[in-house]
């Protein structure tokens, strides 16, 4: 996966997930993005991270929302090492501004903390 997605019209989502306990990229967390429209969530994507722990969206068309939420799977993550998280499920909800067509969030988790940083 590249790093920098190719120039395009639509919005760019770049996640990285790092696992803060073993040190490594958070390899196959599930995501499912969503946008809310007039009130409405609406689906955009189901995705999951690579073998680096990033996942690239791109939303082919501008929503008229810019609220974004996105769920990452952290239970079936940290199941998988034979961990019970805390948190089972991580929900960011953000705005996206206008202007911004790439926007990259980096998501720092362990089975009982995470942090979202945006980063510029």
């Amino acid at each position: 996966m590249a790093a920098e997605p190719p120039a395009a019209d639509g919005i760019f989502l770049l996640i990285r997930i790092i696992d803060c306990v073993y040190g490594r990229p958070a390899v196959g967390v599930s995501a499912r993005v969503m946008t809310n429209p007039q009130g409405k969530i609406k689906e955009y994507a189901r995705c999951r991270t690579d073998a680096t722990g990033r996942m690239t969206l791109e939303l082919e068309e501008k929503p008229a929302s810019r609220l974004f939420q996105i769920d990452f799977d952290i239970n079936g993550y940290f199941a998988a090492l034979g961990v019970t998280p805390f948190y089972p499920k991580i929900s960011l909800n953000f705005r996206m501004p206008v202007h911004i067509s790439h926007y990259k969030l980096i998501v720092l988790i362990t089975p009982s903390s995470y942090s979202v940083l945006k980063e510029e």
